[in-house]
């Protein structure tokens, strides 16, 4: 189980690598096609803004689930670096039902957030707003899965110790 997981895993931080590359070349063609039109032409692309705020909020939950994949999130180990490994492995345990805990609350308010958002769209691009409310619960969910994971490699670990 944990190899398909795993494989998943890589699978979906793939497809997420390529969603934060569009997403920030589109952000960035956006902007400059917006500055270039109102700098030369006086005409400003009237949803250009808009878009590129909320790809920006799509980019930064996309980048988190990234970061969880990677490890790449802060994280203090003063307490961790002076027990023995068993007991880093028993708090990691700790900390990822703590954090899954979390995500499953983020992912049912994030899920009503969105769905009180479905009648409200941007004013510029007419875009519906639980569209942009939506990616908080979706990386939730690829967060989930991927503390899962994290979850039964540390399992793994005190079943073998």
């Amino acid at each position: 189980m944990q190899n398909a997981l795993s494989q998943v895993n890589v699978a979906l931080a793939k497809a997420l690598e390529i969603m934060v590359a569009a997403i920030l070349v589109a952000m960035v063609a956006m902007v400059f096609g917006n500055v270039v039109g109102r700098y030369f032409f006086a005409r400003a692309i009237t949803w250009a803004d808009e878009v590129a705020r909320f790809a920006f909020v799509w980019l930064t939950f996309i980048g988190t689930a990234l970061g969880v994949h990677r490890s790449a999130h802060i994280g203090m180990d003063i307490v961790t670096s002076n027990i023995s490994e068993r007991k880093q492995v028993v708090l990691r345990v700790i900390g990822c039902l703590l954090v899954l805990a979390f995500l499953v609350v983020w992912v049912r308010w994030g899920i009503r957030m969105a769905y009180l958002n479905r009648r409200f769209i941007g004013s510029g691009s007419r875009i519906p707003l639980s569209f942009v409310y939506g990616i908080a619960p979706a990386m939730a969910v690829v967060m989930i899965l991927q503390h899962l994971l994290q979850l039964l490699v540390a399992i793994r670990a005190l079943v073998r110790r």
